[in-house]
């Protein structure tokens, strides 16, 4: 069971991430789709040769690769797979153009409409301050903890999680891995299997991108490759 939840998805996606970085990396440096510092001063930048950035191509496909080999594909996970991809060519185009964070602001709110116009959503929260959950009823609230919750999460993610050559890789892949150990308490239930797939996938996924986004690194997780981890 663990074999089939855990280690097939995690195994296929990391080496899917892997091959796609790489191929990556060489279509980017010989497109000149690469990140000098010399050009675009910022603190956070302090790697001394060009770097492409990209990293959102391999993530997406691993992740699509990884998890339609196992589930079955239904309205949920389409749209989670349909933001993914607005995602992913947003962050391409950013990587070529630099677009506006006001723009890209606008889209996370889209992909996030688009998470709930497929069914997901926020139904309930832990109490913080006793047992039990605290539950919600009305599905407009249930609409905008949602949308709130995944722009917060793309920004943070983006914002934070980036500082430091295999960061971002490297907490997304423990932060999914963890998700996905958790999600094994209704492993009976086979109707929350999709989870732990996905789960799995998006830290086999960012274990591939690692390899390359190691000190020092090869190539950017980019705009895109941060915001798939937040989504």
């Amino acid at each position: 069971m663990i074999t089939q939840l855990a280690l097939l998805p995690f195994i296929f996606a990391l080496i899917i991430s892997s091959a796609v970085t790489y191929i990556t990396i060489l279509v980017y440096k010989s497109l000149g789709l690469v990140d000098r510092s010399t050009f675009k001063q910022h603190p956070k930048h302090i790697h001394t040769v060009a770097v492409p950035r990209g990293g959102g191509i391999p993530i997406f496909i691993a992740i699509f690769f990884a998890t339609l080999s196992f589930i079955k594909v239904d309205r949920p996970v389409a749209g989670i797979f349909v933001g993914a991809a607005i995602l992913m060519v947003a962050g391409i185009i950013d990587d070529i153009l630099d677009i506006s964070p006001y723009i890209r602001l606008a889209l996370g709110v889209i992909v996030a409409l688009i998470i709930v116009a497929c069914g997901i959503g926020i139904s309930y929260v832990s109490n913080p301050m006793g047992t039990g959950v605290i539950q919600f009823n009305a599905q407009i609230v249930t609409g905008v903890l949602t949308v709130l919750w995944i722009v917060w999460g793309m920004n943070f993610v983006n914002m934070g999680a980036k500082g430091l050559d295999g960061q971002l890789p490297g907490v997304t892949m423990i932060a999914a891995i963890v998700m996905g150990i958790l999600s094994f308490r209704f492993v009976n239930d086979i109707t929350t299997w999709p989870s732990a797939y996905i789960s799995f996938a998006l830290a086999g996924a960012y274990g591939g991108l690692r390899l390359f986004n190691m000190y020092p690194q090869k190539i950017m997780p980019g705009w895109g490759g941060g915001a798939l981890a937040g989504y």
